[in-house]
């Protein structure tokens, strides 16, 4: 299957889910779009900074969309 779009994010335990910096302020804005209506899951996007501190603490998980519509969620820590 080929790949339309992924994404890296994080679920803290507190249910709170972040996604990783973007360079673009609307491709990031496109982006959270995306994954909040794809998963039906409020995101908010960090610095660097604060990125690096979460995946320190948090498993990090890997969003893939394919051209056929189906989705799937990778643990990147395995």
């Amino acid at each position: 299957m080929k790949v339309k779009r992924q994404t890296l994010y994080i679920e803290t335990q507190d249910g709170d889910v972040w996604l990783p910096p973007h360079k673009g302020w609307f491709s990031g804005l496109a982006r959270k779009a995306w994954f909040n209506k794809l998963l039906g899951m409020k995101s908010y996007s960090v610095s660097s900074g604060h990125w690096n501190a979460l995946r320190e603490h948090n498993d990090t998980k890997r969003l893939v969309e394919y051209e056929d519509g189906d989705w799937e969620i990778i643990n990147e820590n395995r």
